[in-house]
């Protein structure tokens, strides 16, 4: 439901944005409209790897520190505005995707490994053991960044931003 809701908002961003990429407006306006949607997809696309950076950072940092969740959060809300900034600063629409799908993709795929080292519960061992719950987590992860990862390898040619003729 929460993915969907994700794309939901992508979706109609990306809708508002083209029917104001037009000449009723002025080329200040459109640029303007564009650089909100760079920010408005910034802050929603680096979720995506924020999330995956929390599972890793609940693996890696130890269960027995008195300060885990503050420090599983740091890590959550610090990298989130590390990717948000990372993708306003690429100032493309296209690169904001690029960005934050290989980031994610990579972080998604860590997931699994990491869970395998630091507790032992591989995929294959938690589906032994009857952890399919483990197994379905690590699976979905795995899953997602190679779906995410491959998707993020194809190039799509997209118009680029609105120039502001009065600068120019």
């Amino acid at each position: 439901m929460a993915i969907l809701t994700c794309v939901m908002l992508v979706t109609g961003m990306l809708l508002w944005q083209k029917a104001r990429d037009n000449k009723r407006y002025t080329d200040a306006q459109r640029k303007f409209h564009y650089k909100v949607t760079v920010w408005f997809l910034g802050i929603c696309m680096a979720l995506f790897p924020a999330t995956a950076l929390l599972f890793l950072a609940n693996k890696i940092i130890p269960i027995e520190l008195e300060s885990h969740k503050f420090w599983c959060n740091a890590v959550f809300f610090g990298g989130w505005l590390g990717f948000i900034i990372a993708s306003i600063l690429v100032q493309r629409i296209p690169k904001v995707f690029s960005l934050n799908f290989r980031v994610g993709a990579v972080l998604a795929l860590l997931i699994p490994v990491v869970n395998g080292v630091m507790t032992g519960d591989w995929i294959w061992v938690s589906i032994s053991e009857g952890m399919g719950y483990v197994a379905g987590v690590d699976a979905f992860w795995l899953l997602t960044g190679l779906i995410v990862g491959g998707a993020s390898l194809r190039k799509k040619s997209l118009p680029p931003p609105p120039k502001d003729k009065t600068n120019s």
